[in-house]
């Protein structure tokens, strides 16, 4: 999961984009966890994008 907290997109992320009925699906279920709904009470964040994550 990736949490950005600025608004500008960093320099070289070109990950391919998903299609929107996924990410809004997504963005959904993310924004329920507990961790994440804590975050955005503290910071004032916004939840701006989900990506898979990268294997190692």
């Amino acid at each position: 999961m990736k949490l950005e907290l600025r608004g500008e997109k960093p320099a070289g992320d070109e990950a391919t984009p998903t299609p929107a009925i996924d990410q809004e699906a997504a963005r959904a279920a993310i924004s329920e966890h507990p961790l994440v709904k804590r975050t955005i009470e503290l910071f004032g964040a916004r939840l701006v994008g989900v990506q898979p994550r990268k294997k190692a």
